[in-house]
């Protein structure tokens, strides 16, 4: 039984043959709090119908394979959710571990020492089967403070960006920190597990932090604040500032 497992962040992405390779190792020995973004390419054939394209044709198909997906979880030692919504799928739940029973796309957060489990027993099943399986993100079990500190590794970076994404072209244009801080946000954050408000939350804690140091860089004098309240208007000082203050910053964006 072959599974290839394919991983869209690192390595070579396609090979000679022009087809994904089977780039990450199902096999290391992966710590218990290591998870990852992980989506399990299922093919359904009653997905699939020529009179509607894509859906299940009736009632019948449709529990066939959420029976058979959700009985294989169960015996995985997992917990299924069912969803009220109409039109939803399935979620099941181990400890932290989260998927989302798609007939095309089996998707969510797991420990790493469980992609190659769940890929087995996905493999083959008499209505659906498994083409391969995507790797994405790290994700991270970290609390906030633990998180903080990861951060606070990053702070020159973070300054570093604030002050080449603050650049304006005159003195009286300014930039929105809030707007730049979210923007920044994906260029250092990290994937955290089971974000109850998902990526947006994710990305507002690190939006928050960055805006406490886009405050530091005010206080220092290299950003200036714009006169009104209602907004957080920045701008980066430009060069004849930096000689009248005595304040200034490298071609690399590092202050000096």
């Amino acid at each position: 039984m072959t599974i290839k497992y394919h991983d869209n962040k690192h390595g070579v992405q396609y090979g000679e043959d022009h087809k994904l390779t089977n780039n990450w190792n199902a096999e290391a020995d992966y710590k218990d709090n290591e998870y990852i973004d992980v989506h399990f390419r299922i093919e359904t054939p009653s997905y699939y119908n020529s009179r509607y394209g894509v859906g299940f044709a009736n009632d019948t198909d449709r529990a066939n394979f959420f029976c058979e997906a959700t009985k294989v979880f169960k015996a995985l030692g997992w917990n299924i959710r069912e969803e009220n919504m109409f039109g939803s799928c399935p979620n099941v739940t181990h400890g932290k571990s989260h998927l989302y029973l798609h007939p095309q796309d089996i998707s969510g957060e797991v420990k790493k020492n469980e992609v190659k489990i769940i890929a087995e027993a996905l493999h083959e099943n008499k209505y659906f089967s498994l083409n391969w399986v995507d790797l994405y993100d790290d994700v991270y079990d970290i609390t906030d403070n633990e998180y903080i500190e990861y951060l606070n590794t990053k702070r020159e970076e973070i300054k570093r960006l604030l002050l080449k994404n603050c650049k304006t072209t005159r003195t009286h244009l300014f930039m929105d920190c809030g707007v730049v801080a979210f923007n920044l946000a994906d260029r250092v954050r990290l994937h955290r597990i089971n974000d109850k408000d998902g990526y947006y939350n994710q990305r507002a804690f690190t939006t928050n932090y960055i805006s406490s140091v886009a405050d530091e860089l005010i206080e220092q004098g290299y950003l200036v604040l714009a006169k009104r309240t209602d907004v957080k208007l920045i701008r980066t000082i430009n060069k004849t500032e930096q000689k009248k203050l005595k304040l200034f910053i490298t071609e690399n964006m590092e202050v000096a």
